[in-house]
């Protein structure tokens, strides 16, 4: 083998770190992998391999500029460098298939936000595979922008590097994917990357699916989603239950997809996976099963009951609303209050003691409006009380915080007034003090402040 040309004619061939199973290797890590290998960048080892093996000009393009983590999206460009790197390496192509999510291309349809843009990693799988002497690998699960989390560990996945904060550059070069381009420090786990054990976050259903790609020997069939959706919608309609389907997903939802012949987006084929409990993998090949709609079938649901109106005895009702109205109440109860005390709505007041119900939604009002301006004079009284008594009661020095923190452990009144309440108290005594001085001052030289004699 000579040098760079020959390389990129014939490349070393390594085995796949992991083929098969939810944590098998994605595409982007196999070929870091290889160029680490070589030795070269995995940018070079892209740009050698597209002169090698020459493809369309716009292919060629987009296969070295496009993102080494978007190098498992289900298009043209990932196809290509599948192909490229099978006739370098000698490796099976159905082997790189399943390292990508190329079997999804004719199933779903184009979702660019349900890729992630960038190369992530669970540092603790990492030092996994490093401590089990074998070398680290980046799992195809985790380049599914939906997966947060590492499902094994419970760690938040990572996309830069917890040292010194460095991103890595997928065409650069590597020196291991456990440690750092930059710093060459091992990742680790920080505290902050620790999440509570959540699906949406694992995205258990997205690892049931990477699982079923790595068994897979082809595509997932175009409209397999579609007609699943059609079987579910027969079934349903046919035994007048579909009030059971827009009890999941709307109406004009369900119909959409029955009808559509486009292919769905991954988004889309989850949240129906979800509602009708099927696997998505199941759901991609069609096979719903009659256990998605045989509840229906079998169970339909029972007929609501019809609830009469609840009578109520104008005389009874009156005798009671009159007794609370005559009791005081401080605060004044609301008209609310007083509904639910006597067990009937607000409304049934309202039409049988228009005149009342008036009354006391123009007490209550009253209450609620003068209530800022009592709240602060409370606060005020307390303040003043705190203030004079302060020397005797206290042991710590005087300040607005002390003020402060005693006066809320002895009222239940807003921290925001309390501030307000304690500048205007400290400002008023310290004008007290001031009058005092002067005051003090002129009794003992009276003569001070006049004018002298002529």
């Amino acid at each position: 083998m000579s040098v760079m040309h020959g390389l990129a004619m014939q490349l070393l061939r390594i085995p796949v770190a992991c083929d098969e199973g939810r944590a098998i290797e994605s595409l982007p890590s196999y070929i870091i992998r290889l160029a680490q290998q070589h030795v070269i960048p995995a940018g070079t080892l892209i740009t050698r391999l597209t002169e090698a093996h020459p493809i369309s000009g716009t292919a060629s393009a987009k296969a070295q500029s496009a993102p080494l983590a978007c190098l498992t999206r289900p298009n043209r460009t990932t196809a290509d460098v599948v192909q490229m790197v099978a006739l370098a390496t000698g490796t099976e192509p159905i082997v790189l298939r399943r390292m990508t999510y190329l079997f999804l291309e004719q199933a779903l349809g184009r979702t660019a936000g349900a890729y992630a843009k960038r190369l992530r990693w669970c540092p603790a799988c990492l030092k996994a595979d490093v401590d089990s002497g074998q070398p680290a690998y980046l799992r195809l699960l985790w380049s599914l922008s939906a997966v947060e989390a590492c499902e094994i560990h419970g760690l938040r996945l990572q996309e830069r590097c917890t040292h010194c904060g460095h991103i890595p550059r997928g065409y650069a070069q590597w020196t291991c994917l456990s440690r750092c381009q930059k710093c060459k420090k091992q990742h680790e786990d920080r505290s902050h990357s620790k999440v509570l054990p959540s699906i949406q976050q694992f995205g258990l259903d997205l690892a049931d699916l990477v699982d079923a790609i790595s068994r897979r020997a082809d595509s997932f069939p175009r409209g397999g989603v579609t007609a699943g959706v059609k079987k579910v919608f027969d079934a349903v309609w046919e035994a007048e239950q579909e009030i059971r389907l827009w009890n999941k997903l709307s109406r004009d939802q369900w119909i959409k997809l029955a009808l559509q012949d486009e292919p769905i987006s991954l988004t889309a084929a989850r949240q129906l996976s979800s509602c009708l409990d099927v696997p998505l993998p199941l759901l991609l090949e069609g096979h719903v099963g009659t256990a998605v709609f045989k509840f229906v079938l079998e169970n339909p649901p029972p007929a609501l009951a019809r609830t009469s109106a609840k009578r109520v005895d104008p005389r009874k009702l009156q005798i009671a609303f009159e007794a609370i109205l005559a009791e005081s109440h401080e605060p004044p109860l609301s008209l609310k209050a007083i509904a639910t005390t006597l067990g009937v709505a607000q409304n049934t007041l309202r039409n049988h003691f228009p005149r009342k119900s008036a009354l006391v939604v123009a007490n209550w009002s009253a209450y609620r409006t003068s209530r800022p301006e009592r709240y602060k004079n409370e606060a005020i009284a307390a303040a003043r009380s705190l203030l004079s008594t302060w020397h005797d009661t206290q042991t710590e020095l005087l300040t607005k915080k002390s003020f402060l923190r005693v006066l809320l452990n002895r009222s239940s009144l807003p921290k925001n007034l309390l501030r307000a309440v304690i500048e205007f108290v400290l400002t008023e005594q310290s004008a007290a003090r001031l009058i005092l001085h002067e005051l003090d001052a002129e009794t003992r030289n009276p003569l001070a402040n006049r004018a002298p004699f002529a």
